[in-house]
């Protein structure tokens, strides 16, 4: 009886490790939906409006972080510096003075 009872307990650290796994992946599909809408929204705004497109420059740092989350960031920063060279500009200026050529 001992033996079935570590095995009854071996089987349900099992069954709530699969449901603690299940947890965090739909943890991770939610917030990657979430920054997927939010992108989606962003790349809208500055979309034909270069006051949109230099008040979202201001937070450049923080989106270029975001690259690896999808193609929806790359897209974003496209529709960001598109028709707008001086944004594009001021941002290799950025990098230069920075170090990070």
């Amino acid at each position: 009886t001992e033996d079935a009872h570590h095995l009854i307990t071996s089987l349900r650290l099992q069954s709530k490790e699969k449901r603690n796994d299940k947890v965090k992946a739909d943890h991770i599909k939610k917030k990657y939906q979430v920054c997927f809408k939010i992108y989606e929204f962003l790349t809208v705004c500055v979309s034909n409006s270069s006051e949109s497109q230099e008040y979202a420059f201001k937070f450049i740092n923080h989106m270029i972080k975001h690259l690896g989350y999808g193609n929806f960031v790359v897209k974003f920063l496209i529709e960001m510096f598109k028709n707008n060279e001086r944004l594009l500009y001021s941002f290799h200026k950025a990098t230069i003075e920075n170090g990070s050529e």
